[in-house]
C-alpha cells in the first residue's frame, strides 16, 4: 500500500521531539510491507533522503511563520501529484489541519499529537480555534496520543472512528546511570501543551507523603 504521510516535523527539524519520533518509530515498522512518503516542512540543511524505507520529502520552507503557511499551502500540491492510497495526516501548529480530505478521495486518518488552536488564538490573537473546531467535521477517523484528545474530537464528531495511539502507551523502563530518585519532566517548558500545570497540580497533592523531588528540565 502507497502511504502519504504529512507531518511538519522531522527528527532533524531544530524543533523536532516526541511526534517525530513517534512517527518515525510507527512507519519504520510499516516500511517491510508498505511504501510510505513522509512529508515534512523544508529546513535548513534538509534533503529528500530515504531512511530505513522510509521516503523523506521536504516542501514548504522560510521562516517562522510563513514555513508553517507554505507547508499547508504544499498540501494540495503533493496530494495532486503523488500517487497514493491512504493518507495520514499529523495535526500541528498553529490551526491544527491541512484539510487534506477535501484534496483526495482516498482514505485520510487524522493523527493527532497536537490539538492546542485555543492557546495559539490566545498566543496570537487570532481565531485559530474557530478553524480547528470546523475542521475536525472534515475527518471520520483518528489516531490520538491521549483520551482526552479523544474527548475533544468526540465533542465535535460524535461518529468518528478513534483509536488511542498504541505506541504512545509503551513504557520502556530502564535504569538510571544517577542514584538519586526523581521525577522528571523533560521537555519543552509550555504550560498549556505540555500540561506543566496539572503535573504541578497532582505533585502538590503528593509532595507531603513523598521525599521523592520533582524536577524539570528543558527549553
Amino acid at each position: 500500500m502507497r502511504i502519504l504521510h504529512f507531518d511538519f516535523d522531522d527528527l532533524g527539524y531544530p524543533d523536532g521531539g516526541g511526534q517525530a519520533r513517534n512517527n518515525f518509530e510507527i512507519n519504520r515498522r510499516l516500511s517491510h510491507r508498505h511504501q510510505i512518503t513522509m512529508v515534512t516542512s523544508w529546513y535548513p540543511g534538509a534533503r529528500n533522503v530515504t531512511v530505513e524505507g522510509i521516503r523523506y520529502l521536504r516542501v514548504g520552507g522560510g521562516r517562522f511563520p510563513w514555513n508553517h503557511l507554505a507547508y499547508f499551502l504544499a498540501m494540495r500540491r503533493v496530494l495532486k501529484t503523488i500517487p497514493h492510497d491512504l493518507v495520514v495526516e499529523n495535526f500541528t501548529a498553529p490551526i491544527a489541519m491541512g484539510f487534506t480530505t477535501l484534496y483526495t478521495d482516498k482514505p485520510v486518518v487524522a493523527f493527532v499529537h497536537w490539538l492546542f488552536a485555543k492557546e495559539m488564538a490566545q498566543k496570537y490573537h487570532l481565531p485559530f480555534h474557530w478553524v480547528q473546531n470546523l475542521g475536525l467535521h472534515f475527518y471520520k477517523h483518528f489516531i490520538v496520543a491521549t483520551p482526552y484528545f479523544a474527548g475533544v474530537i468526540r465533542k465535535h464528531t460524535p461518529r468518528a472512528t478513534i483509536l488511542i495511539n498504541p505506541i504512545a502507551r509503551e513504557v520502556r523502563r530502564q535504569r538510571s546511570e544517577f542514584e538519586d530518585n526523581y521525577f522528571l519532566f523533560l521537555g519543552r517548558i509550555d504550560w498549556h501543551q505540555k500540561g506543566l500545570d496539572f503535573l504541578l497540580n497532582a505533585f502538590a497533592l503528593a509532595a507531603n507523603k513523598t521525599s521523592i523531588e520533582l524536577r524539570i528540565a528543558g527549553g
